[in-house]
């Protein structure tokens, strides 16, 4: 059991907030498909959507970015942690997100109204950010979920399909779904045991969070620069069984961002040739801090075949755009969300919603 449950977070955040201003807040915990309840202002007409986060100084900036985006209109979402540190206090200020700890640090923007309070340490032991969360959320696991995030009908393949498709050990496949559906991503039921989504969305949520804790920094096969500017657009990324992700492939997606910064998928045994091919540069450590680095390279964790022409899988791309941090990246993944993630199509109408081979790159 987690030292601090969500519920005791609430708790103790809206004790402090009152210890630390005078004002109270009242919480309703009806919860809806993303929040974790409302707070009342009681001396002002204030109503504000809660999401509450443990571990939450664990947690990738450009995920808390999005999941306040989401989880109501602007300035009426608030989120409500173990313990905000000076440094995440500040990017959540800048961009705009309110929040309560439960160590009394708070920002809250309603004019007339407004607090900022940080710098103030937990007044009790906090977890070391180390979960129970199990086999799924450890690399080989994200490789599995994954699978199951970019074609929904495979959690009914066989363990040996399900093996062959993502290149994990067969023993690894059993604990991972046994994990998902313990933790109420899945449900199995019948005596074939057939495998149903419980919490599609929820997955995803969590995926894209363990994603670049846990498995993006182990593909990272380096940054390269050019001196040629725009030069990724005379790139043919299929030539090196490669694919395009983050900004450029969110750019085709969409319709909407223009690229500053290329991320490709490459099998490290093509990595040699295609530098070579574009004349690419190690990049230097001022290049590598986003967004200047020109190019990141990573290895495929994943089987050839899944992919869409020269694009990562919309769920990839999904998740190195919110990994960025970037609000104008972590804008344009809410649009491929609700445009692509949001219907994922069947395995048996492969190419059914996303942009067809040939179409021109922004």
């Amino acid at each position: 059991m987690d030292a601090i449950q969500e519920q005791d977070i609430a708790r103790a955040a809206i004790d402090a907030f009152h210890e630390q201003t005078g004002l109270t807040l009242t919480q309703d915990c009806s919860e809806g498909p993303e929040a974790d309840g409302l707070l009342y202002l009681n001396e002002a007409d204030v109503v504000l959507v809660a999401w509450v986060k443990k571990w939450v100084a664990h947690v990738p900036v450009g995920v808390l970015l999005d999941r306040m985006a989401r989880l109501s209109e602007p300035g009426k979402g608030i989120l409500l942690a173990d313990h905000v540190n000076p440094e995440l206090a500040v990017k959540l200020k800048a961009a705009g997100v309110q929040f309560l700890d439960s160590a009394g640090n708070a920002f809250l923007r309603q004019p007339p109204l407004y607090v900022y309070i940080t710098g103030r340490k937990p007044t009790r032991p906090l977890t070391t950010g180390a979960t129970t969360a199990g086999r799924a959320f450890q690399p080989s696991g994200l490789k599995v979920v994954y699978a199951f995030l970019s074609n929904r009908e495979l959690v009914n393949g066989t363990y040996r399909e399900i093996a062959g498709q993502t290149g994990v050990a067969l023993g690894t496949i059993g604990w991972v779904i046994r994990d998902l559906v313990e933790q109420g991503y899945l449900e199995e039921r019948g005596r074939m045991r057939k495998r149903d989504w419980l919490r599609y969305d929820a997955l995803l949520d969590k995926w894209v969070e363990a994603y670049p804790q846990k498995l993006r920094g182990k593909q990272l096969l380096g940054y390269f620069a050019s001196d040629r500017e725009m030069w990724w657009k005379q790139v043919r990324p299929e030539a090196y069984g490669a694919v395009w992700g983050g900004e450029i492939a969110a750019a085709e997606y969409t319709q909407y961002l223009n690229p500053v910064r290329a991320t490709l998928y490459i099998p490290k045994m093509q990595m040699g040739r295609f530098l070579k091919d574009e004349r690419l540069r190690k990049a230097k450590a001022v290049e590598i801090e986003w967004p200047h680095a020109t190019v990141e390279l990573l290895e495929p964790f994943w089987k050839p075949g899944e992919d869409h022409g020269r694009l990562a899988n919309p769920v990839l791309v999904y998740a190195d755009l919110i990994a960025s941090g970037d609000s104008r990246n972590i804008e344009t993944a809410q649009k491929l969300r609700d445009q692509y993630i949001g219907q994922q199509p069947c395995s048996d109408c492969p190419g059914e919603g996303y942009p067809e081979d040939g179409a021109q790159l922004i």
